[in-house]
């Protein structure tokens, strides 16, 4: 596919830049996009968790930091 090919070319930030500009386009008009079954149940199976109290949330940086020592590496 020439356009894959033409991606692979782009740095990291012109490859990130695509992706920002792609998401936009997708934005735009929403009702083109379906999610699949599974991202409703996972949704609903959060929230229940949410509202029994189960769910545990975390700061972004602190994440990032988890997985920094969980992925080495990465």
């Amino acid at each position: 596919m020439a356009v894959l090919d033409a991606a692979r070319q782009l740095t990291t930030p012109e490859k990130l830049a695509l992706l920002e500009t792609l998401w936009s386009e997708l934005a735009v008009d929403d009702t083109q996009v379906v999610s699949p079954a599974w991202h409703k149940e996972a949704l609903a199976q959060t929230r229940a968790d949410f509202e029994a109290g189960r769910a545990k949330f975390s700061e972004w940086s602190e994440v990032k930091e988890r997985l920094s020592r969980e992925l080495p590496g990465k």
